[in-house]
């Protein structure tokens, strides 16, 4: 298996910058897991969610520099697709997303997953 590094050497011009950001993008979620079920990204697919959707601001972060993509990434937490569906879903019960994101992982039977 060729390592992330490895792949990113291969595209050093700039014009690659979008390149190199989808495997930094992909590599995290690969190494990462659901914040509410804990299944890895290696065997579920994820998906960015802001905690702060008000201070979102960059819609695709791979189109972005290094810098700005991070800065967004630490903004969100990973779900699986179905957890980010139904979170969507949820009335907020507290003043936040985090709220939102503890009622899930604590009342798992809010999902008909």
């Amino acid at each position: 298996m060729v390592s992330r590094r490895d792949m990113e050497k291969n595209m050093s011009s700039s014009k690659n910058r979008k390149k190199k950001n989808y495997i930094r993008i992909r590599h995290l979620k690969e190494n990462s897991y659901c914040e509410v079920c804990k299944k890895s990204g290696k065997d579920i697919t994820l998906e960015f969610h802001h905690i702060l959707p008000k201070k979102k601001t960059v819609v695709n972060a791979a189109k972005t520099s290094k810098k700005q993509m991070k800065e967004e990434i630490r903004k969100c937490i990973l779900l699986c697709k179905s957890h980010h569906k139904h979170i969507h879903r949820i009335p907020l019960k507290g003043p936040g997303e985090l709220d939102r994101i503890q009622n899930l992982q604590n009342n798992p039977t809010i999902l008909n997953i």
